[in-house]
């Protein structure tokens, strides 16, 4: 870790706060920032990698233990509860994510329909819904399209998105959208300004099926990918539209499907640090400069990782429960498989004594090769440990 925080920073602390911040905890911890992390897990690995940690649910309840650091900004991950904004502790803070006028804008397929036109892109037919409405699919030609998808109005990593046949009523406020066909893709940008947005990689995506209910679930990224060149100007131009239409700012990723002869569906926008931005390679400089973009303090692209951070490339790969499992259970045997492949590493550890239950991420596994091989590694090593 270096000896002093980098000046651009502006704070020697950060406060994180999502569902799950081990990795953005792990990139910012080796830019020499202190972390505070807020997340529903308190995972062994995050708690070694950050100064104090507290239960999401509880800071829900009662953000008055975040006082003891009154300057350090926060920074939003996947999950964050946006009602905490309203919260009086955050009215003295920087936060690093958009205002609430960006946030319901990119939450309006209209917006993004628009966006995905302005830059070639296309967009999947998508109907409003409200909380409790009677599910009718819609017909296309007098006959009913093969596939709808539910998805609730504030999603993140795919939780709440299900098959639109399997449900009678919509489960709360959110879309239909029709079913496209492709491989999940996301574009990870950082946007220092307007006019300096730099797309960083691109990854594709695993999705975690434990049941219809469960829906589409984040289950992995594998990358960075290398585009065709008319694919990635026309990305760079959809980020550089997204950050002026949205005013957007620091890190963002852009989720899209990818057809076989490369036409892109966009999906959408999230204003934030993603899960494959951890294959980056400017993993270990990452909340550092998304807090740079925010304070306007331009520094440049972001440097290489600091030394002790891993280089990219490989695939990431979340393990689901396929039963209620104590940790113990599989702990041995992952020590094992470090101690025989190097390539291989194990993160988001719970503690050995927990008994994680059926359909709820265990673990997440890295492997480190080129994403061919290590898709084929991760696959294996979550059939020998869930099966």
């Amino acid at each position: 870790m270096p000896d002093s925080i980098p000046e651009h920073c502006g704070c020697p602390t950060v406060i994180l706060m999502g569902c799950s911040v081990r990795a953005a905890a792990v990139d910012a911890r080796a830019s020499g920032l202190k972390v505070i992390a807020v997340d529903e897990f308190g995972d062994l690995d995050l708690r070694a990698a950050c100064d104090a940690w507290f239960p999401l649910a509880g800071i829900c309840e009662d953000s008055s233990p975040l006082e003891a650091w009154p300057d350090a900004p926060i920074v939003p991950i996947g999950g964050f509860p946006h009602a905490l904004l309203d919260r009086r502790l955050f009215d003295r803070r920087l936060i690093a994510y958009p205002t609430a006028d960006s946030v319901t804008r990119l939450s309006d397929p209209l917006q993004l329909g628009a966006l995905a036109t302005q830059c070639g892109f296309d967009f999947p037919t998508t109907l409003r819904v409200i909380d409790r409405q009677p599910i009718t699919l819609p017909t296309v030609g007098g006959e009913s399209p093969q596939r709808w998808l539910f998805k609730p109005l504030i999603h993140g990593g795919g939780v709440g998105i299900s098959e639109a046949s399997k449900l009678s009523h919509a489960p709360s406020d959110g879309f239909l959208q029709r079913w496209h066909d492709g491989r999940p893709v996301g574009i990870n940008f950082l946007a220092r300004d307007p006019d300096h947005v730099d797309l960083m990689g691109a990854f594709g995506g695993l999705v975690h099926r434990h049941s219809d209910q469960q829906g589409h679930w984040y289950g992995g990224s594998y990358g960075p990918l290398r585009l065709p060149e008319s694919c990635h100007d026309q990305l760079v131009r959809l980020g550089r539209e997204a950050v002026k239409r949205f005013q957007l700012c620091g890190l963002f990723n852009v989720d899209l499907l990818l057809s076989r002869n490369h036409r892109a569906t966009l999906l959408e926008i999230n204003p934030r640090f993603s899960a494959s931005m951890e294959l980056l390679p400017q993993f270990g400089n990452l909340i550092a400069g998304n807090l740079a973009a925010y304070r306007r303090s331009r520094s440049g692209s972001l440097a290489e990782p600091s030394e002790g951070v891993e280089a990219a490339r490989g695939c990431k790969r979340i393990l689901y429960a396929t039963r209620d499992t104590r940790f113990s259970e599989v702990r041995m045997r992952i020590d094992a498989i470090m101690e025989i492949d190097r390539r291989v590493h194990f993160c988001d550890l719970p503690s050995s004594d927990s008994i994680v239950p059926c359909g709820v991420p265990l673990m997440t596994v890295i492997v480190r090769d080129t994403p061919a091989v290590a898709i084929r590694q991760t696959a294996r090593i979550a059939r020998d440990l869930l099966n």
